[in-house]
């Protein structure tokens, strides 16, 4: 049942890309571009879905942060692999915190700019939108900054000194989460892309050593019984 999960779980990576990758896409081709008018202005029911979707792009990467961590738990690398899972998620925790907040606050700000209080919305939809973010949200900034090279060098070393998978996976993972959570668009497009090929390598090797596995802990069973 365990396994099962884990399984599951590593599956949510790949996911995870392809939910995150989506939102940035569509900004490219103009879903949700243009001026800080026109934004306020628009229906906001398109980058109301893309915003959702973004969100449970980064659930799914927590899961897979998750998953992760109980493939390698047992191995030499549970210690990278724990530090990594650890801040992994605090990372992924607080960026759906601000994107919780972006998502709810989008729409209230087109509800007041479309009433008529056109020079508040404007404001408050720059702030919001990075023109110029408060003080109080730079400590933020820092110490998820760090907490998320940290948790991409602890998960990158911890899939690397497994021995489970090819270390350039490890690598390769490593910087797809640490571009994935930066939320920048050309850096987190290359992170998705990552996501996606590395998930589904690491998914694809856990499920294929499972399986092959399965025979001779059955036959162990039946000659122990």
């Amino acid at each position: 049942m365990k396994m099962s999960l884990t399984r599951l779980g590593l599956w949510a990576i790949p996911a995870a890309g392809v939910l995150t990758l989506v939102p940035w896409l569509a900004m490219f081709v103009g879903v949700g571009a243009g001026s800080t008018d026109h934004q306020l202005a628009s229906d906001q029911a398109p980058d109301e879905i893309l915003g959702l979707l973004y969100i449970v792009g980064l659930l799914c990467l927590l899961f897979g942060v998750l998953a992760i961590y109980s493939v390698l738990s047992a191995g030499t690398a549970r210690s990278w692999a724990a530090l990594g899972m650890i801040l992994g998620i605090s990372v992924i925790a607080l960026l759906v915190g601000v994107q919780m907040i972006l998502a709810i606050v989008d729409p209230v700000l087109s509800d007041v700019y479309r009433s008529g209080h056109k020079d508040g919305a404007r404001q408050a939809f720059n702030l919001l939108s990075g023109g110029s973010w408060s003080e109080r949200m730079i400590p933020i900034f820092i110490v998820g900054g760090l907490a998320a090279v940290v948790a991409s060098i602890s998960l990158g070393v911890a899939i690397w000194r497994s021995g489970r998978f090819a270390k350039w996976i490890g690598a390769a993972f490593g910087g797809a989460f640490l571009l994935s959570v930066l939320a920048s668009p050309f850096v987190t497009l290359v992170g998705a892309a990552l996501l996606i090929v590395t998930g589904i390598l690491i998914a694809r090797e856990v499920q294929e050593n499972s399986t092959n596995s399965a025979p001779t802990w059955q036959s162990a069973s039946r000659s122990s019984s």
